[in-house]
């Protein structure tokens, strides 16, 4: 299973920019070395809020079953602890252990988890399936309304925070009437099966992460396992001392800032990259996902050296700052070339990429060709992106500001109910 995280940082575009997201996703996991594998199915979530967690769930129990153990694998950086905490307080953990089990420790610090941590799975048996899906129609129902306050919120607030997708992840057995009425009618012989409230003695237990994984009642069951994050070698966050991680990573739904450029002009994204429009009939549009603790500037190419070298570790760029000796031992910037044509002068025709900081989409005159060269430390982790990940994202873009290059924000997309 494929899982793309944190969507609830990204804003929304269209109707329908989930499906497109989630296409995006699968085309850039094969284009990655997937080609080959058996992909069963791919799901969007937010393991901060909560957002197709449920859902996710709903396959594993579906399409996993009880063939093997789970494995939660990817890069530093990517959620995955934070998934495993969402998991060990959902409906994937048997009741018997969750609140004793140690928590993954959620850090923006690469590869803060060291250990392979671990809880046992709950057996999907169609009784418990049944119970689960009577509970999500519950949710299902106070999500929907409550969606429907958040989007009302927006249309009054303009406020982004509330067009943040949200979730609820809820545990279905633990009502003690319910589960003492199905252990009366369940015949399947079921180890692992045991009602926490029932009146059975159960282990003594000192502390949390004080419990006995080898016990019979867990031993011969399937488990979900918490790995290291891999750090690839397209990754920069390794560079990054923990206060410049911390204002490099969106902790909240990003507001996208559009600026326009001509010919021989250079955006700089903090002091961690750099995009020159070297060449071009008309000006284009630059659209910034980042986090907002990233400056942005705008030169002319023909300074962007001279200024990176006089700003670097001033609060012209913000990022990276430090003593003398830290931006010494600062990585280079080195160049990587793109040309690029574009397709539809209301969308965004692709996407620069920079990878553990953000992406900068590009709005190009249909039919205009380009040529850009992008600057990242040692030319790390970055590439171009077809399609855009978000191609309407124009329709959040305010007016242009009088005597600048940048835009103003709108207010954010509203679905149709």
């Amino acid at each position: 299973m494929l899982v793309g995280n944190k969507v609830d940082l990204l804003p929304r575009d269209s109707n329908n920019y989930l499906q497109h997201l989630t296409n995006c996703l699968e085309r850039t996991a094969k284009e990655t070395g997937l080609e080959g594998a058996n992909l069963v199915h791919t799901s969007l979530i937010s393991a901060t809020t909560g957002f197709g967690v449920e859902s996710l769930i709903d396959k594993i129990f579906s399409v996993w079953g009880f063939k093997g153990d789970i494995y939660l694998m990817g890069c530093t950086n990517v959620g995955k602890s934070s998934l495993f905490n969402m998991f060990l307080q959902s409906d994937l953990c048997k009741v018997q252990v969750v609140d004793l089990i140690q928590r993954a420790t959620i850090s923006p610090w690469p590869s803060t988890t060291l250990n392979l941590l671990k809880f046992p799975v709950t057996r999907p048996d169609n009784w418990r399936i049944v119970m689960r899906q009577n509970r999500l129609r519950n949710d299902k129902r106070s999500l929907k309304a409550l969606n429907a306050y958040r989007n009302l919120e927006v249309r009054e607030t303009h406020n982004p925070v509330f067009a943040t997708l949200i979730g609820h992840v809820g545990r279905t057995f633990v009502d003690t009437k319910k589960l003492d009425e199905v252990d009366k009618y369940n015949r399947i012989k079921d180890i692992f099966h045991i009602n926490p409230y029932a009146k059975i003695p159960n282990p003594v237990l000192q502390k949390k992460g004080d419990w006995d994984s080898e016990n019979t009642e867990f031993i011969h069951g399937k488990w979900c396992f918490d790995t290291p994050g891999a750090v690839t070698k397209n990754q920069i966050l390794d560079q990054l001392t923990l206060q410049e991680l911390m204002h490099t990573i969106p902790k909240e739904i990003i507001q996208p800032r559009t600026y326009l450029i001509h010919p021989e002009m250079s955006l700089f994204v903090g002091g961690l990259a750099r995009l020159d429009y070297k060449a071009g009939s008309r000006y284009i549009r630059l659209i910034v996902f980042t986090s907002q603790h990233l400056e942005i500037n705008i030169v002319k190419t023909e300074n962007a050296e001279e200024v990176y070298q006089k700003g670097l570790g001033g609060p012209i760029f913000g990022i990276p700052f430090g003593n003398e000796a830290r931006l010494k031992e600062f990585p280079p910037l080195q160049g990587k070339k793109f040309q690029l044509v574009g397709v539809n002068h209301n969308l965004c025709s692709a996407d620069i990429v920079i990878s553990s900081t953000g992406w900068i989409g590009l709005n190009i005159g249909t039919g205009q060709k380009i040529d850009l060269e992008v600057f990242t430390p040692n030319g790390k982790g970055m590439f171009c992106r077809i399609p855009s990940f978000l191609p309407n994202v124009l329709t959040l873009k305010g007016k242009k500001l009088r005597g600048s290059l940048s835009y103003s924000h709108r207010m954010p997309f509203v679905p149709r109910q």
